[in-house]
């Protein structure tokens, strides 16, 4: 399996492009008047080896599978999570609006014809090392500048769709049931081989810290072969 590129067809998500960004905490929605479009439950499988003292935060990145544009971060105040030191073993997090327009993307059936605009994005859990309430990333693996990092990533992603395909597509690689508005997707993978996706799974996050992006699926990735 391949990935084209352009406007062509997803088949594989590969390495990750450049992204420059800051997102803060996330606590609050945006204003009083937005409404949940998408909340979902989380957990921290292990929280054995998150420093002492560890500010953590809820981030989200949005990236491009076919590599045209920058990864875009989540604004903090277009989200909410109740994730801290004492609730990493259960938290919830709310999104009150959709992706910012950049993250948005196209992609083609195979043989043309139709298409869908989406969005894909990465959470993770980071150390705000100065408690800025921000983070800034760069490079292909999107690597988190210090003193902030990376503590976890998440076998799951988000998608958001602003524009479905006109019918089902079968052998579309984030199953064929995409509908407009968030979800959260489930990949079970063999090795680098996409099989069973689920949809609404929640996010399950895998501790790994790291300056760069913690890739947990083995299949499907977007910023590692």
């Amino acid at each position: 399996m391949v990935l084209k590129r352009g406007r062509g067809v997803l088949v594989l998500f590969g390495a990750g492009v450049v992204c420059t960004g800051a997102c803060g905490p996330g606590l609050a929605p945006g204003t009083s008047g937005d409404q949940p479009l998408l909340t979902f439950g989380s957990q921290l499988a292990s929280s054995d080896g998150v420093p002492n003292g560890a500010n953590v935060r809820l981030g989200v990145i949005w990236t491009d599978p076919l590599q045209r544009q920058p990864d875009v971060p989540m604004p903090s105040d277009w989200f909410s999570t109740t994730l801290s030191p004492k609730r990493l073993d259960a938290f919830t997090t709310t999104f009150y609006r959709p992706p910012p327009p950049a993250a948005l993307f196209p992609i083609d059936t195979p043989g043309g014809g139709d298409e869908i605009e989406m969005a894909f994005g990465e959470a993770f859990i980071f150390d705000d090392g100065d408690d800025d309430g921000a983070y800034q990333i760069h490079g292909t693996d999107a690597e988190m500048a210090p003193p902030d990092r990376y503590l976890a990533g998440s076998p799951e992603a988000i998608v958001y769709v602003s524009r479905p395909f006109s019918r089902a597509q079968i052998t579309f690689p984030l199953g064929p049931a995409i509908l407009p508005g968030y979800t959260t997707l489930a990949f079970f993978c063999t090795g680098q081989v996409p099989g069973d996706i689920k949809q609404n799974f929640g996010m399950g996050f895998v501790l790994q810290p790291s300056q760069t992006l913690p890739e947990i699926r083995t299949c499907l990735r977007s910023h590692s072969p």
